[in-house]
């Protein structure tokens, strides 16, 4: 079985889908009972080729899971999908989210009506993260074969010791931010709502700016954070890339936060309470913060209105109480783990959508 992963970049710092393409291969390379061969190409390496050419290139293959909307490469890969009689998958990645239609809106619309709605109701499967991402999209995808994967972990190169978890000092937090720099995440909000704390804390903001958009949003984040005379407490940092500078990063924090206005299902939350960091989130992270009446972490009001509360309370929290959050978060995080399970779970995926086509349950449409 040839499996193509489409993707729009490979560069993991635009963020969840390329990290995605990357565990999937390493779950699917690894089946035991069928030799399944697995590419991942972007944009980049379709741009030099003709349309014949593409269209070869795509009929090698018994699968296509394209991964992201709102690109027309990846509604080009759908279209010569139909015509050449390959099943396809789309994974959304959040992008059909309510948040997400708000940018762009009318581009949006007109390329819904024109591509989109097609490529959905023609594949094979849509793969959704988790339930609240179905909950969210399922209006758009009616009746349509679906499933739910999450995110997992590949622990590679970590180099954390759960059994060696850092000591917070006393009346002190070093607290980190770790995600794609962009408007959404709400970094200003939550900058403004902190400003005063007259505790010791110290923010470390950490992250890509992948757009025009990303660069002149933090321009105007480090403006605010002169203008809030925050200088000595809020530095900001360039994007880390594998999982060893990951370890070393996420080990010298005591807290985590994300006040983004939505996650699809956040790869960073879940590598950081596996290194041990309690969370500081918004529900609109699609996350958990407790399980089992244990809690790992604390969620944002929707005005924030209690971050100022919330550090003041870790900030002055014995290293007692603080263990126990990493304790916790350690715990909580074994289940996004890679492991075999998971990867018969995928893989029977994907050999029933390709055995659906050999059984002509496969619709074609031009």
């Amino acid at each position: 079985m040839k499996i193509l992963l489409y993707i729009k970049s490979k560069d993991y710092t635009y963020g969840g889908p390329a990290y995605v393409c990357k565990i999937f291969r390493s779950l699917l390379s690894n089946n035991l009972t069928d030799n399944v061969e697995i590419d991942i190409n972007d944009d980049q390496d379709i741009k030099n080729l003709t349309k014949k050419e593409l269209i070869n290139k795509i009929s090698q293959y018994d699968l296509v899971s394209i991964h992201g909307i709102w690109s027309l490469n990846n509604s080009l890969i759908a279209k010569i999908c139909r015509k050449c009689f390959i099943p396809y998958v789309i994974s959304l990645h959040g992008m059909l989210d309510p948040w997400s239609w708000k940018k762009n809106f009318f581009f949006k619309i007109i390329y819904f009506l024109l591509f989109l709605k097609k490529d959905l109701k023609y594949a094979s499967s849509i793969h959704c993260l988790n339930s609240f991402e179905l909950e969210l999209t399922k209006k758009f995808l009616k009746k349509k074969s679906i499933f739910i994967f999450e995110n997992l972990l590949e622990t590679e190169n970590y180099t954390f010791d759960p059994d060696i978890l850092k000591k917070k000092i006393s009346g002190k937090l070093d607290i980190l931010y770790f995600s794609r720099i962009t408007k959404k995440k709400g970094l200003d909000k939550f900058l403004k709502a902190i400003s005063g704390l007259k505790k010791d804390f110290f923010i470390k903001i950490i992250g890509p700016t992948n757009t025009i958009e990303d660069k002149k949003y933090l321009t105007e984040l480090k403006k605010l954070v002169y203008e809030l005379k925050l200088n000595e407490k809020v530095k900001f940092y360039d994007a880390v890339g594998d999982n060893y500078q990951k370890s070393m990063t996420l080990k010298g924090a005591d807290l985590f936060i994300l006040p983004s206005a939505q996650e699809g299902d956040s790869i960073a939350l879940k590598e950081s309470i596996h290194h041990g960091l309690p969370l500081l989130i918004t529900r609109d992270c699609k996350f958990e913060v407790s399980y089992d009446n244990k809690n790992f972490g604390y969620f944002l009001n929707e005005d924030f209105s209690n971050a100022k509360e919330i550090l003041e309370r870790l900030i002055d929290m014995d290293n007692n109480s603080y263990k126990q959050l990493k304790k916790n978060a350690i715990n909580y995080s074994k289940q996004f783990l890679l492991n075999d399970k998971k990867k018969d779970e995928l893989n029977l995926i994907f050999e029933n959508i390709v055995r659906s086509k050999v059984n002509n349950n496969f619709i074609h449409i031009k």
